[in-house]
């Protein structure tokens, strides 16, 4: 959450995914935690602080109809399961 957190702040896109510190993959690219990974825990996050909260942002956001059309349907199962 921390890194999402700096993100936002920071007004930085969250599309491409979370940038993890210090963490390279074999191509030597810094490796990111993709959207797919991180909503469901923002959401569960969001419900701990409150049912209105998650279901606000449930009710506004975008991000569900860009994960879908970036064919990520597990998202939905996750969400539904959360």
């Amino acid at each position: 959450m921390h890194l999402i957190r700096n993100r936002i702040a920071h007004h930085e896109s969250l599309i491409n995914g979370i940038p993890i510190p210090d963490s390279k993959d074999a191509a030597n690219r810094t490796r990111r935690i993709p959207p797919q990974e991180y909503f469901p825990a923002f959401l569960r996050l969001a419900g701990m602080i409150g049912r209105n909260l998650k279901d606000f942002i449930m009710r506004n956001s975008t991000v569900l109809i860009f994960l879908v059309t970036r064919q990520y349907p597990q998202i939905l199962s996750e969400l539904a399961a959360g």
